[in-house]
């Protein structure tokens, strides 16, 4: 639904600098709430980003330390 896919856009666009400030995890988990989405679904649609961003890392063969932390960074911060 529209909440969903404005739930998306948000992940992505906080995501894009590969740092979560607390300001917009809170904005997340408010679009989440005002989508209905319950913790379960929030939780597995990180989960799922998270893997996508890791598979874009890897896609050139090689993941940096630098990758690899920033992707350990957006994990811990999305919970």
């Amino acid at each position: 639904g529209a909440g969903g896919d404005a739930y998306l856009d948000l992940l992505a666009g906080v995501v894009a600098d590969r740092h979560l400030s607390p300001d917009e995890v809170s904005a997340l988990a408010e679009l989440a709430a005002e989508a209905g989405w319950p913790a379960d679904r929030v939780r597995s649609t990180h989960e799922r980003f998270v893997v996508a961003l890791r598979e874009v890392a890897e896609r050139d063969g090689v993941v940096t330390a630098a990758e690899a932390r920033e992707l350990r960074q957006v994990a811990t911060a999305l919970g």
